[in-house]
């Protein structure tokens, strides 16, 4: 801090007086300045009505804190200083009223703007006594004896003005910008016909700069603890998150954390957070995007930026059912494991399925696996099922693959003009590409890798966020329960169908379904096979049946014993009207949903029969 020195016996000096006062305004400034900053903030202020109400709003004592040069204008006989720049206070001391004039339009309104704005005031002149040098004895009234006054302070003042507002029709008037200087503080909406205005005209502005009562350095360890300046309450959608933030922030910095009340709805797909700053993408902290059920109504989280994104804070999701976890792998039989159809490997046609879940892409490929590892040339594709997960569309995802040996093209849209690609590069360990599904791909979603040249890879996995991570080792039980919702056989796992039969007449193995059944007398009787699944396919499937002789295994055909006849014959034509072979044994129409298959058939005479059939169940899509 600047002091000024005097030495005893000297002749005073006006600047020795004008300086210390400098000093001093300028010591106070640059305080202000290390504890507030430099941005203008307001204290104190209020807006209310009189009372009893009236046109008349009052605006209440307070200070404002402004940034400025030193002096714009000479300080008595000190120059000015505009070079430097400081904080200063300006004073509201006493309050101010204002009269609002409503607008002259029926059904019209108008918005007026409480604004402020530091200024730098001489006032209060008085006609001082000079020095007369012709006549020490008599002092000269006024600077040369001329009896004018001049200024004796120079105030910092907070100066409030009113700007009124353009009228509109009610409801679509706009607050005026400050003028240039000028911080907004208040808005005071007047309507038509209006002769008193209350509490509910006049509201805060949100950008307003108001130093916060808990902000000040008594109540800052209050507002630490409290979490006040951390912590705001949900006010927007189910998956469009509002928070007003006290104060709001002016940017967003990496690491900044808030506390958030979620709404009562929850969420039901991907979430943004605007908290003044504009709407972002909140993900999981395995940066993931959120998924539905993540956020359940009411729930307090936080929410630390990442710098790029809102990442709810060591969370990995909330599944509807209570669980913490759930599948990363939008892909299903991502490693190549199962194989229902016992593929062995080579040249697949498009659209021709091999490994479960997997079929070539346009024009085909080459594909085959040895320990866990792919070799492949040409396209690959699986479709991803829409179901109640929701949608893809929009979402970031991140295909990755371990060891790739060639680069690979990853494509993901709706299979037809809502595509996009990108390349995962070749290299050791695991490689990706995030990609973001286009917006219009709301349906079922087609993931497509390709190589134009033969190459090896291993693992594949489409997840959430832009994080590529190790690969999600599957469940094989459950791999194949999954697969078997798009295809399943009722052969073992490890024989393919139609490649076996049942060996003898009377007995079926575990490849065929098999059922016995008496008919007691001779004419025109029903019965029927029903065939279980352990799991719901995802739609009524395409059948294929074959049946159960131990001499040949015939397609789309059943087999059924007669006892009384001792001989086994073949029901041949099963298909979705009724086929009758010959006059005594008649395969008829089959009825198939997600659920199960029911085989029906008739018989004509009287006996104990057996029936028997394998088949397959093809969902895919």
């Amino acid at each position: 801090m600047d002091r000024q020195i005097v030495k005893s016996g000297q002749v005073p000096l006006e600047t020795d007086l004008l300086a210390s006062e400098r000093s001093t305004m300028s010591a106070l400034g640059w305080l202000m300045q290390g504890v507030l900053g430099t941005s203008t903030l307001v204290d104190a202020i209020t807006c209310i009505p009189m009372v009893p109400a009236s046109l008349v709003i009052q605006v209440t004592a307070g200070s404002i804190y402004f940034q400025e040069a030193v002096d714009a204008t000479g300080y008595s006989t000190l120059a000015a200083d505009t070079t430097h720049q400081l904080v200063k206070q300006g004073l509201l001391l006493d309050t101010q009223q204002f009269t609002q004039v409503p607008p002259g339009t029926g059904g019209f309104a108008q918005n007026n703007l409480v604004q402020a704005i530091y200024q730098d005031t001489d006032d209060t002149p008085i006609v001082r006594p000079y020095y007369n040098s012709a006549n020490p004895a008599v002092a000269l009234s006024g600077p040369g004896g001329a009896g004018t006054p001049d200024n004796t302070f120079r105030r910092g003042q907070c100066v409030v003005t009113v700007k009124a507002g353009t009228p509109a029709t009610s409801g679509s008037q706009v607050t005026p910008s400050p003028d240039a200087g000028y911080v907004g503080l208040f808005v005071v909406t007047v309507a038509n016909g209006a002769t008193t205005l209350t509490s509910g005209n006049i509201a805060q502005l949100t950008t307003a700069p108001f130093l916060l009562p808990n902000g000040k350095l008594p109540q800052i360890p209050t507002g630490v603890q409290s979490g006040a300046w951390m912590y705001g309450a949900d006010s927007g959608t189910a998956n469009a998150m509002v928070v007003a933030l006290t104060p709001v922030p002016s940017s967003l910095v990496a690491g900044m954390t808030v506390h958030i009340k979620k709404s009562a709805s929850g969420n039901t797909d991907v979430v943004t957070l605007n908290v003044g700053t504009g709407a972002n993408a909140v993900l999981r902290s395995d940066g993931s995007v959120l998924q539905s059920g993540d956020l359940p109504g009411n729930c307090v989280c936080e929410y630390t930026w990442d710098g790029t994104e809102w990442q709810v804070t060591n969370s990995q999701g909330f599944l509807p059912n209570g669980t913490t976890t759930k599948r990363r792998n939008y892909l299903i039989n991502g490693n190549f494991f199962v194989n229902q159809r016992t593929f062995a490997g080579g040249a697949l046609a498009a659209g021709v399925y091999g490994f479960d879940r997997w079929k070539a892409g346009a024009g085909g490929c080459t594909i085959s696996v040895s320990g866990g590892v792919v070799t492949m040339n040409g396209p690959i594709k699986q479709i991803w099922k829409l179901e109640d997960t929701g949608t893809l569309a929009s979402k970031f995802v991140t295909f990755s693959v371990d060891a790739p040996s060639v680069n690979i093209t990853a494509t993901i849209g709706d299979g037809g003009s809502n595509n996009v690609s990108g390349t995962i590069p070749l290299g050791s360990g695991r490689q990706g590409v995030t990609l973001q599904v286009p917006s219009a791909a709301t349906g079922n979603i087609s993931i497509i890798l390709t190589t134009v040249t033969s190459g090896t890879f291993a693992n594949v996995m489409v997840e959430d966020g832009k994080n590529i991570r190790a690969f999600e080792v599957p469940t094989p039980y459950n791999e194949l329960l999954l697969c078997k919702r798009a295809y399943r056989k009722s052969y073992l796992y490890g024989t393919a169908p139609g490649s076996v039969n049942a060996g003898s007449a009377g007995f079926w193995t575990q490849d065929f379904i098999s059922y016995e059944f008496p008919v007691a007398t001779t004419g025109s009787q029903q019965f029927s096979q029903i065939a279980f699944f352990d799991v719901e396919m995802w739609g009524v499937p395409t059948c294929k049946f074959y049946d159960a002789s131990y001499s040949a295994v015939t397609p789309n055909s059943i087999s059924l014993f007669n006892s009384a006849a001792g001989a086994h014959q073949d029901a041949v034509g099963i298909s979705t009207t009724s086929a009758y072979n010959d006059g005594t044994l008649h395969a008829a129409a089959f009825a198939a949903g997600p659920k199960e298959i029911i085989v029906f058939s008739y018989s004509a005479s009287a006996g104990y029969y057996g029936m028997g059939f394998g088949y397959t169940a093809d969902a895919d899509l």
